[in-house]
């Protein structure tokens, strides 16, 4: 895609970003001791709990993406061919996560709000340059609700029709 590139800056990523476990460190997500709706089986107690889900599963995304960006940052050649062996994942899908961790863009309260739970949509993102990802969620195309194909086919430039 040709809007897509990654001229942006990349940091490795501190390990208290990565938490330890159910505390959320992201913003704008519900924490797991914030109170739920008081009445059980009402809506709002069962959009509570479900958006506790919805932003754990980012949460848990981006903090993945964050301790790989720092192995790759940390190991050398070796350390990053042992630890492949070690993965139940490719390291092609590694280096995809890794990339996500290291783009400080992605720790941005004002884009985390509008961030999807799903690691290849991410990956995109990420992969937009800042004046990409500033039109993208000025135009409502990044939220968490959207899709792979939402953003690919935002960024893929018009056609041209041809004559016939």
């Amino acid at each position: 895609m040709s809007s897509l590139n990654s001229n942006h800056t990349v940091v490795p990523v501190p390990p208290a970003i990565w938490g330890s476990g159910g505390e959320s460190t992201f913003a704008g997500a519900p924490t797991a001791d914030a109170p739920i709706s008081p009445v059980p089986g009402t809506a709002e107690h069962y959009a509570r709990l479900i958006g506790l889900r919805w932003n754990a599963s980012l949460d848990t995304i981006l903090k993945t993406c964050a301790i790989c960006a720092d192995a790759r940052h940390t190991l050398g050649v070796s350390g990053l061919r042992l630890l492949f062996g070690k993965l139940r994942f490719s390291a092609s899908m590694f280096s995809k996560l890794a990339k996500i961790g290291a783009d400080a863009r992605m720790y941005r309260e004002d884009l985390q709000i509008h961030l999807p739970p799903d690691y290849s949509t991410l990956y995109l993102v990420c992969r937009l340059s800042d004046i990409k990802l500033d039109a993208a969620l000025k135009d409502g195309v990044i939220r968490p609700d959207m899709h792979r194909k939402d953003l690919e086919h935002w960024a893929k430039p018009p056609r041209e029709k041809s004559e016939a």
